[in-house]
């Protein structure tokens, strides 16, 4: 299929749309800002416009000061399965998806062996896995916030699909698999308790969470261990719960932590709720987190931002400011990095115009070039019978003759040094090659010197003639001309060389050849070309000739 002008600049746009897509996904997928203690990262650092800017703001326990009687902590690999029946609908699973998203904060989320993974499950009738383990901070935080309360309650199917998380994935050797239940309703008791000794039985330690009319003593009973049971009456303290628990898991380097965050307000405005925080209202675009304290891998904190116009902007123009109590009992105060920058641009869906355009027409000329009209049979219907016309054939060029068929009279001279030679050619006849030129099929010709006296071979070249075009996109004129290529030269004399290659030039005037190709010859064989007005080409190996440009 040739293409017009137009549909190559559609497919040019088509392509420059997925591949500024695929860079603002990979390259502009995230950007960084740091100082001291606090990390400021935001996903994405390229935003189109409805979408949001998840800001993560890190306190890296390894910044602070150390604490000598800090034990080591080992990565975790963590199950969050938590009910979403019915009866979960309002501030419970509010507040449930607020306490699992600041257990995700503490966690190290780093794919490097040593970091902690997390996975994340839902229960009603069913089981849902909504995230699988994840090494990704602002991932698993998008699929907590996204769950929605719906249907009874069957904490076995939890339990199951939880271990079948762990089931499939291999652990590090010193990871620590957790299962982290919360229910708020009456399951089967029976089929709860098998499920929790089944993954009891893969090593992994649950820990269970009963809130409200919870089936206390099944949750209970399927717990790890005494201390590995909570109850929570109200679920504004499920944020402290599984604070509680996760401090037991990642440690404590730093207590009583204030962390001041300025947002620019100008550019962005809050894209849903916020936990452990408080947005002061005097000034606009300020938040306030009061944490209980940083693990031993560091704590996290984040929030949503929206656009609201384009541009290129810091998502916090103005420092902000840490303070807490380290480890050795000492106040520590910091301030926060300001940025880092995001681009946002206009709605992601105008990069796919392009290529669904391009797609779509192709198809529809693939469509159409499979389903062209073939020529069908003529039916005429005398008297007597039926007679078929076939449909003509195109006739086929002539094909390629042999390079041993010889033209007769071959041109009897002699070389500098007295010797009767023959120049033959041979290959396809001047009509076989026109014919053939025509059709748009290659020519194949030999040119051969015989030293007649001692009877063998002392010269040749084997050439082809093509036939060229090209058509300009712009004007739409079509430039027609003729090559000749040498596919391989040898002569055992100059003037040997010299007698071929003027009568492989010949030829080539004959035929209205425009430009001539060959493989760059022997060392002793070049003066031959150059003294022709060849070009020698090293870094092409191949020597050429515009006879056009000849004189």
């Amino acid at each position: 299929m040739r293409l017009r002008a137009w549909e190559i600049i559609l497919l040019v746009l088509a392509i420059l749309s997925v591949t500024f897509l695929i860079i603002a996904r990979t390259v502009g997928s995230q950007a960084a800002s740091r100082t001291d203690a606090v990390t400021r990262v935001i996903h994405p650092g390229i935003v189109f416009w409805g979408e949001v800017v998840d800001v993560e703001v890190r306190i890296e326990a390894n910044s602070l000061p150390t604490c000598p009687a800090v034990g080591k902590v080992e990565p975790i690999y963590v199950a969050l399965v938590i009910d979403r029946s019915g009866s979960m609908s309002g501030l419970p699973i509010a507040e449930a998806r607020n306490a699992a998203s600041d257990f995700v904060d503490l966690m190290n989320l780093v794919e490097d062996g040593t970091g902690d993974a997390v996975t994340v499950v839902v229960f009603d009738d069913d089981a849902e896995l909504v995230e699988p383990f994840s090494f990704e901070r602002y991932q698993a935080a998008q699929s907590i916030q996204n769950i929605r309360d719906g249907g009874g309650t069957n904490i076995a199917a939890g339990l199951i699909l939880a271990s079948e998380q762990f089931a499939n994935k291999v652990l590090p050797v010193n990871a620590r698999p957790i299962i982290i239940l919360l229910s708020d309703g009456q399951s089967d008791p029976n089929a709860a308790i098998v499920a929790a000794d089944q993954a009891k039985s893969q090593n992994i330690h649950l820990a269970t969470i009963a809130l409200g009319d919870a089936d206390r003593d099944t949750l209970a009973r399927i717990a790890s261990s005494e201390a590995d049971y909570y109850e929570a009456t109200d679920p504004t303290t499920l944020l402290d719960i599984y604070s509680e628990i996760a401090e037991g898991l990642v440690g404590s380097v730093a207590t009583n932590v204030i962390l001041e965050e300025y947002y620019d307000d100008a550019h962005f405005e809050l894209a849903g709720g916020l936990y452990r925080a408080q947005k002061d209202r005097d000034s606009s675009g300020q938040i306030i987190w009061q944490l209980p304290f940083v693990g031993q891998k560091g704590r996290s904190v984040g929030y949503f931002l929206e656009p609201t116009m384009l541009g290129w902007y810091r998502v916090s123009p103005t420092p902000g400011q840490m303070s807490l109590t380290d480890c050795n009992g000492q106040p520590l105060m910091q301030v926060t990095p300001i940025g880092p920058r995001v681009l946002v641009l206009f709605p992601v869906w105008l990069l796919y115009i392009a290529p669904i355009l391009a797609l779509l027409w192709f198809l529809y000329r693939l469509i159409k070039w499979l389903r062209r009209a073939k020529p069908k049979p003529v039916v005429t219907r005398p008297k007597s019978r039926p007679v078929i016309r076939k449909a003509e054939r195109p006739t086929r060029a002539p094909t390629v003759g042999s390079l041993t068929d010889w033209y007769p009279d071959p041109d009897k001279i002699t070389d500098e040094y007295g010797r009767a030679i023959s120049l033959r050619v041979g290959g396809q006849s001047p009509e076989e090659i026109q014919n053939a030129l025509q059709s748009n099929k290659p020519a194949s010709v030999r040119i051969r010197v015989d030293a007649d006296k001692e009877n063998r071979e002392v010269g040749y070249v084997n050439m082809t003639i093509e036939s060229k075009e090209k058509t300009d996109l712009i004007s739409g004129t079509t430039d027609k001309w003729r090559d000749m290529h040498l596919e391989n030269f040898s002569a055992d004399r100059s003037k040997t060389g010299e007698l071929v290659l003027d009568k492989a030039e010949a030829l080539a005037q004959q035929h209205n050849v425009r430009n001539i190709y060959g493989p760059l010859p022997k060392s002793k064989l070049r003066p031959i070309f150059e003294s022709k007005g060849y070009q020698i080409h090293q870094d092409k190996q191949e020597v050429s000739k515009s006879l056009e440009e000849s004189p």
